[in-house]
């Protein structure tokens, strides 16, 4: 009789499965990511994450936003004229980069904590123009981390490609001018991460 019970369960179980189906991506941007999640860590809203989407209905607008996945969500449009690649959490800030539609190398950041209180047009900033002299020539920033230098300057790395291949960047946030170290890699990089000796 226990073995017929059992039967009986796993037979259950085995039809029910039929109505899972498997988890499979449906469509995927290829030319930038069109949405992106990273944790924040504040005081300000328990468990939130900092979010990046493509809203195609204007007009392929970026909009980062501030979410604790539950029950808030505030956001602001950052930019209507590119593809944001990738986007990097520091402190209270997201930092983004990409291509803007004219092919220009896009650089950015804007605090999260505006975001929420709604005061984002003061503290926007992106540079479309730093790289533009860059040789060999830059097309598009692809992947960046954010760490703060032992002199106290946030710092930007990250990479992009070139006309015949793949570029590292430095670029370290200043007062009026960034200062920008770049250099070719010999190599095709997949991803980018941070030691502990880059806080």
């Amino acid at each position: 009789m226990n073995k017929i019970v059992i039967l009986f369960v796993q037979c259950f179980l085995w039809l029910c499965s039929f109505g899972q189906g498997t988890a499979y991506v449906t469509q995927s941007n290829v030319r930038g990511a069109h949405m992106m999640i990273r944790q924040w860590e504040n005081g300000i809203i328990p468990g939130s994450h900092a979010t990046y989407f493509t809203n195609y209905g204007a007009y392929l607008a970026g909009n980062i936003g501030v979410t604790d996945v539950y029950n808030h969500f505030y956001y602001a449009q950052i930019h209507d004229n590119g593809f944001v690649h990738d986007m990097a959490i520091y402190e209270d800030t997201a930092y983004f980069c990409g291509v803007t539609f004219t092919g220009k190398v896009m650089l950015g950041w804007v605090s999260l904590t505006d975001i929420i209180s709604l005061t984002t047009s003061s503290n926007l900033n992106i540079d479309t123009t730093t790289f533009a002299s860059v040789t060999p020539t830059l097309q598009s920033l692809d992947n960046i981390e954010v760490y703060q230098n032992a002199s106290g300057r946030i710092c930007i790395v990250g990479y992009g490609r070139t006309s015949t291949g793949y570029m590292g960047v430095e670029y370290i946030v200043g007062t009026v001018l960034p200062d920008v170290t770049y250099g070719v890699l010999p190599y095709t990089p997949y991803d980018l991460t941070l030691t502990d000796n880059h806080r």
